[in-house]
Order: structure tokens, then sequence, then C-alpha cells
């Protein structure tokens, strides 16, 4: 339990410096009536995520996340600043929250395949969320995928190559996650046979991608260098 509360604790930080950056600072000398309402940027952002999870972003409008809270929507204004700064908090905790966790089986590539089946899940489990990805909450989901790249360097792998090949994992089960919610969202009609049939085409490109890495480099001598620059290529 400490663990999560440290985690998450630094999620708050995170999102706080984050909101700090684009807002413009508070003038000392304006005069404010009344007890200023104890709510944070991460509290907003967190009502604002329940809000959308369920009902999707159309759900969620000024006035609303105002009275949830039951603040004024000129606080709210003050505390987010814009939308745009507060859907990137959303996306942020959504990520942080996640937090899929590697569990070691019997080989880098078991770990790995279940790894990246637990997290097209967990993507495809909130798809209002999951919508609201950027390229930068990628990165951090990659950052997550750390002790799978630990797990590779310890069966061989270079480190470089370890952690290319993780975010390559991380980037093709994030796309295929991101295609899927928006395809269901943005058309009624979808069925389901068509998504059965990319999410099999997703598990066969992991494990291909999976396999491809260790032959290479059973077969072939990389330096880290090498991987980083992109100076070598496969015989």
């Amino acid at each position: 339990m400490s663990g999560q509360a440290d985690e998450l604790s630094e999620t708050e930080i995170e999102l706080e410096r984050f909101v700090a950056k684009h807002l413009p600072a508070c003038d000392s000398q304006r005069s404010h009536r009344g007890p200023q309402p104890s709510i944070t940027f991460t509290g907003i952002c967190d009502r604002a995520r329940e809000i959308i999870d369920v009902e999707g972003l159309p759900a969620l409008t000024v006035r609303r996340l105002a009275d949830e809270l039951k603040i004024s929507t000129r606080t709210l204004y003050k505390r987010v600043g814009s939308q745009h700064v507060l859907l990137r908090g959303v996306a942020r905790i959504h990520v942080s929250r996640m937090n899929i966790r590697v569990r070691e089986l019997d080989t880098w590539e078991t770990t790995a395949w279940k790894w990246c089946t637990e997290l097209h899940r967990a993507l495809r489990a909130h798809p209002h969320l999951t919508e609201l990805l950027t390229d930068h909450d990628v990165q951090m989901l990659s950052r997550q995928s750390k002790d799978l790249a630990r797990l590779a360097t310890r069966e061989g792998l270079p480190e470089g190559a370890a952690t290319a090949a993780c975010r390559c994992l991380v980037n093709v089960t994030v796309s295929d996650a991101l295609r899927s919610t928006r395809s269901v969202s943005h058309d009624d009609t979808f069925g389901g046979g068509e998504t059965a049939t990319s999410t099999a085409d997703l598990f066969r490109t992991v494990q291909w991608i999976i396999a491809g890495v260790r032959a290479e480099f059973t077969t072939t001598s990389w330096t880290d260098a090498e991987i980083a620059v992109g100076s070598k290529t496969p015989p």
C-alpha cells in the first residue's frame, strides 16, 4: 500500500508542476471574495477522468464539472486554465493508474507477450480515456516497460536493443488499442469480428517482434552505440 501511495503522490506532484507551466502566475495584489475552495488541479482532473471514462468526452462540460466539484466556473478556470491542459492532466492520470506490472515468467519472450496482452486489455477497458493519449503519454508507458527491458538484458540482449525492442512493443500495442477504440466509438455498426481479427493480428505482430529480436541478436554482434544510431543493419 505504501508503494502505491508514494506513486500517486509523485503523479500529483508532476501534474501540479505541469499545470504551473501553463497557467499565469497569480497576482498577489488581487483581492478574493470569501474563502478559496480546497481543490487541486489533480482533484479536478480525477473527477473529469471519471466522467469521461463512463460517458465519453462530450459529457464533460465546464458547468457540470464545476457543479460536481462544488466550485464556481471561475475557480475552475483559474485552477485549470484551458481544456487542453485539463485533458492532458486526465490522460496522465489514466496512464499512471494503469501501471501494468511486469510478472516474470519462464522466459523474456513469454513475459513480454503477457505484458503486452495486459497493456492492450487495460487500454481497451477504458476506450474514452485511451482516445485522449498523445505521443507523450505513450512515452510514459514506455518508461513503465523498463523492468521488461531489464529482464531482456539479463537474458543476453544488449541494453540498447532491449530498450528499443520494448519501445516498439509498447508502440504497436498502443497503436492497435487506439485504432480499435476509435473505430468502435466512431462507428456504431463496427462489428466484433473485425475487432477480434485485429487483436489476433496484434498479438501475432508482438510475437514476431519478440522472435525477431531474439534471432537477430543471437546471430549478429551489435553494440549499443550502433543500435542507438541505426548504423548497422541485419545481414
